[in-house]
């Protein structure tokens, strides 16, 4: 044994030899490469922001094919020393741990490495050391964390992070994007792998919060900004992932002991947190206007946040109002912002817009959350009334809108919509149900609602959006309308009727009350300039040829069809009049 021992440290020794022979003759090409740029080295004097694109041996600042080899070769060398240290840590000469400590340091002196040379402007040299750091650090906590289980991820995730913050810290001190992406690239592959292989779940999550919060940091001041897309992508699946594990009922019992509730749904809530964070700081601080990639990953990381948080908690029979209240403030606290802090008018408009977006989605989720269906649509419609008395008073037009999609989600939730559905398609029961207190209360403030946007609405604004609010809110009052008024006609017509069944006479019914409505709409959109009214004519009037065909003549009763014909061709003549007036 003491002579095999022997053996191997005179190879060892035999081996770290070659490696210093090789290190010194890539040393002096590198110096007789330094010396040719420009006497005394002057070359390696010249900053980065200086002279970008300087690379070591490289009179023009490009790297040759020789520079290339020469470089190759220097990583191969420095790979071939981690390797060496793997052997030494292999053969037990060194504790269990002092060897992956060991490598690790040794990794993190070439990114040192690759800071000092980029220093010098050897961009090229620097990336390569920084290979080399990278190769050597990532590889080595995957080996010791899954292979050797050495590496506990309680160890391996803050290793994990920190040498992706040296990294990104040469990248951007250097302005190295290579570096960068690199880096990212390594840690993120590494880190995901791990949270899989070994089910420490919340000791890998976490590390990619961190790490993405990193990158944000990085992209703060849109430096590199597509380097944030792979850290979002990698945390909404892992967040995606955690929320499936967590609230399955088939999960194995490891998988359940790894994956404590608390401690999902907190990672579940800080994934969108950093994103929001994030943004408010770059909008609100620096004025910037939100990118295309803000707006689809706040959206995404919320959708999946909140989505597994509340999974999580029904799974687990928890309470979640304090979740849900969270979640309103937070919405509220996007209305504050947008309208005390962002003008519209400012070249900022995607910014407002977006702000008061998220608000009011947070404001819906969150209240549907926290309270039944009848009082949810009260507190709708209370919201909706109020931003629409804002939005007139103020002129704010966002406000209108946000107060008619409230007002449309009170009449959804009461049950209007559904009763209006049944009324106008669904097969007569005994006894037509009666209206809701909610359902006619937001039927009510529907009205309500449009007869305020009608009355203060702004006659010299032409756009299609000043209409929107109203447009909302009339096809919300139509359908209403018509689904309550067409059986509440047909029974108390019907004993008026002896040659026709109830199912038929309910369908003319339903026919005619359509056609009247396309002829008020086409009248009144013309007589109080209303062209939302307008708008709701043809959609209207092809709903009620559809339906016409689909249950009036499937009946066939001659009464039937003739009083269907009669009001739908009479519609049709009548508002094809009125809109040619009105043009």
């Amino acid at each position: 044994m003491a002579e095999q021992r022997d053996d191997l440290e005179s190879r060892i020794e035999t081996l770290a030899t070659e490696l210093a022979q090789v290190r010194g003759r890539l040393d002096a090409l590198e110096a007789k490469g330094r010396a040719a740029y420009g006497a005394g080295g002057e070359a390696a004097r010249i900053s980065v922001t200086q002279l970008p694109q300087a690379a070591s041996g490289s009179p023009n600042g490009k790297l040759t094919s020789a520079d290339t080899v020469g470089l190759v070769g220097r990583t191969l060398v420095v790979l071939g020393g981690g390797f060496l240290l793997r052997a030494v840590s292999a053969a037990s000469l060194l504790p269990a741990l002092s060897g992956p400590a060991t490598g690790l340091a040794y990794a993190a002196w070439w990114l040192s490495k690759a800071d000092r040379t980029a220093s010098r402007g050897e961009r090229q040299s620097a990336f390569f050391y920084a290979l080399s750091g990278v190769a050597i650090a990532y590889p080595l906590i995957w080996e010791t964390s899954a292979r050797f289980h050495l590496l506990p991820g309680a160890v391996a995730a803050p290793a994990l992070v920190l040498f992706l913050a040296m990294g990104l810290l040469v990248a951007w001190r250097r302005l190295l994007p290579s570096v960068a992406w690199l880096s990212i690239a390594a840690a993120l592959t590494t880190t995901v792998g791990l949270f899989f292989w070994t089910q420490e779940y919340l000791h890998y999550a976490s590390a990619l919060l961190v790490s993405a919060l990193a990158v944000e940091a990085i992209g703060f001041r849109d430096r590199w900004p597509q380097l944030r897309w792979p850290p979002a992508f990698a945390v909404d699946l892992i967040v995606l992932v955690l929320g499936l594990l967590a609230s399955h009922q088939h999960s194995s019992p490891e998988v359940t002991a790894a994956l404590p509730p608390q401690g999902v749904i907190a990672v579940c809530i800080v994934a969108p947190v950093i994103y929001l964070v994030s943004v408010a700081a770059r909008t609100l601080v620096y004025r910037q206007v939100i990118a295309f990639f803000e707006l689809i990953q706040v959206a995404v990381s919320l959708l999946l946040g909140i989505g597994s948080a509340v999974a999580i908690i029904a799974f687990n029979q928890g309470d979640h109002t304090s979740l849900a209240i969270a979640i309103v403030a937070s919405g509220a606290a996007c209305y504050a912002v947008a309208f005390a802090s962002i003008d519209p008018e400012s070249g900022l408009r995607r910014n407002f817009y977006s702000y008061t977006s998220f608000a009011g989605i947070l404001v819906l989720v969150g209240s549907s959350m926290l309270l039944g269906a009848s009082a949810l649509a009260l507190v709708w419609l209370a919201l909706g009334l109020l931003a629409l008395v804002l939005g007139c008073r103020f002129g704010r037009m966002t406000l209108r809108v946000h107060g008619a999609l409230y007002l449309a989600a009170s009449a959804l939730c009461s049950g209007l919509l559904e009763f209006g559905l049944h009324g106008l398609i669904g097969q007569p029961p005994a006894q037509w149900p009666a209206f809701a207190s909610a359902a006619m209360a937001a039927g009510l403030g529907s009205a309500a609602g449009y007869a305020l946007l009608a009355r203060t609405r702004d006659r010299n604004l032409t756009e299609w959006s000043e209409q929107v609010p109203r447009l909302i809110l009339g096809a919300v009052i139509c359908w209403s309308l018509a689904g309550a008024l067409s059986p509440w006609l047909a029974d108390r017509l019907f004993r008026f009727s002896d040659e026709l069944t109830y199912a038929a006479f309910l369908a003319s019914t339903r026919t005619a009350v359509l056609s009247c409505l396309a002829v008020a709409l086409a009248w009144g959109g013309r007589r109080w300039s209303l062209p939302e009214q307008v708008w709701l004519v043809y959609p209207l009037l092809a709903a009620t040829g559809g339906r016409l065909l689909w249950e009036d003549i499937r009946y066939g009763e001659p009464v039937n069809l003739f009083l269907a014909l009669a009001f739908y061709g009479g519609a049709l003549i009548v508002t094809s009049r009125l809109l040619r007036q009105d043009s």
